[in-house]
């Protein structure tokens, strides 16, 4: 039967030492006998390497809280302390000093994992000596360690280290934005994705934090989670507080469920609301000054918080055939941030435009008004491709040539068409970018 085994029946083979030949031969199910094939072997009782220590929980130098485990990791399994004490904990200033016996020992993962925890939890604010004895670990051959192994770490009751506003919108734990302070505000103009705020404790041991919020909209909210990263609200639930005022206590803990020894409490007052800062234009499409802007273009305004527009607010105002357009023969699409015009009519080639943006018609949820009118200016091209750059309908090697020929920063209509990306240089990213296209027929 599948799988075919000697012994059969799962039986232990445990072959004396010595030299071996094994022959096994196939046969199909007519009785049909295939090749033999022969291994030859030994047994052998074989030296062994020492068994060491690979890793400690905590890292050499690094922190733990009073009631902590210590975790050794062995290269193989052992036995430890067979014929005396085989570790020793000593730290100061408390002239504290454990041996094993002061410990208790859970061994796991056949015998290579040992976690220590001292009967009585370690002081705080020592520094402290962990000796694991050589000749008291031995392997399954009797081997024992070659040295004595020696690391430090230190005791601290663990403490809030900083407040962070989390960002929920992708998968995960989420993405922190930035740290958030005393008196800190969350503006909801700027942050339109779901939110947590998150704890960072140190040491960075697993425990628990217990939260607790207050404040307005009738507001008391107490949690605790469990698991790192820890959040006001675990699983990646959202918070998304309402505007407000708010207090955020956080404390954590060295066990699960708000359990163990209590470390040091943090509390941070902020507040939630609809912007403090007046609105502005962070980026526009077309840029500023931009040449060879195709006459379809739709002109996007990009606002550092969601606004509001009332009237006429905008113009656009085109030289030299005096085109213009306003609210009341554009389309108009609003998203969040951003503001795309469209306007009733192509834009004519050659033109410069000015868009003016009027201030005391762009406000805030606050009803703040943008500071002054924002003015920009671009210039119409013909609607050719830019890697078009001569102009002829042809992407061709002499688009290349002109690039070359211009190669350095755009100081004039000259030499701007040749800033094919548009990005205030002509370089090879411009050079690439026609090279790439270099055979294509282009339209008018």
């Amino acid at each position: 039967f599948l799988p075919y085994a000697f012994p059969r029946d799962n039986d232990p083979l445990n072959l004396p030492v010595g030299n071996y030949q094994l022959t096994a031969t196939a046969y199909s199910t007519d009785g049909t006998a295939g090749p033999p094939l022969i291994l030859n072997f030994s047994v052998i009782v074989g030296t062994d390497t020492p068994p060491e220590i690979v890793s400690t929980d905590p890292e050499p130098d690094a922190a733990i809280v009073p009631d902590a485990n210590i975790m050794l990791t062995f290269s193989k399994p052992v036995d430890v302390g067979l014929s005396g004490n085989w570790l020793t904990i000593s730290c100061t200033p408390s002239n504290t000093n454990l041996t094993a016996s002061d410990t208790t020992v859970t061994v796991s993962n056949s015998r290579t994992e040992f976690f220590i925890k001292p009967v009585n939890n370690l002081m705080p604010d020592d520094i402290c000596t962990m000796t694991v004895i050589a000749g008291q670990v031995e392997n399954a051959f009797g081997g024992t360690m070659e040295s004595d192994y020696t690391f430090d770490f230190s005791v601290e009751i663990p403490r809030i280290e900083n407040f962070y506003l989390v960002d929920l919108s992708e998968d995960g734990d989420g993405t922190i934005v930035r740290v958030l302070e005393d008196g800190d505000f969350v503006d909801l103009e700027l942050v339109t994705y779901n939110w947590n705020i998150r704890a960072e404790i140190r040491p960075d041991v697993l425990g628990s934090v217990v939260f607790g919020i207050s404040g307005d909209a009738a507001l008391n909210l107490a949690t605790v989670d469990n698991t790192i990263p820890y959040d006001v609200l675990d699983a990646g639930n959202p918070l998304n507080l309402p505007p407000g005022d708010y207090q955020l206590i956080a404390t954590p803990y060295t066990q699960s469920g708000g359990v163990g020894n209590v470390g040091q409490s943090a509390a941070i007052n902020f507040s939630v609301g609809y912007g403090i800062e007046p609105p502005r234009i962070v980026s526009t499409t077309p840029l500023s000054n931009e040449p060879f802007v195709h006459p379809e273009t739709d002109i996007q305004l990009m606002f550092s918080k969601m606004v509001n527009v009332n009237g006429e607010w905008f113009s656009i105002s085109c030289i030299p055939t005096n085109q213009t357009f306003s609210v009341g023969d554009s389309g108009i699409q609003m998203d969040l941030r951003s503001i795309v015009v469209n306007p009733a009519t192509n834009l004519e080639p050659g033109d410069t435009c000015t868009v003016t943006i009027f201030a005391a018609q762009v406000t805030d949820r606050q009803d703040q008004p943008m500071e002054s009118d924002f003015i920009f200016s671009f210039t119409v091209g013909d609607g050719r491709d830019r890697e078009d750059v001569n102009r002829d309908n042809l992407i061709s090697p002499t688009d290349a040539i002109s690039v070359i020929n211009r190669i350095g920063e755009v100081k004039d209509a000259n030499n701007a068409a040749a800033d094919v990306d548009n990005d205030g240089d002509i370089d090879v990213d411009d050079l690439n970018a026609v090279v790439s296209r270099i055979g294509e027929s282009v339209s008018e």
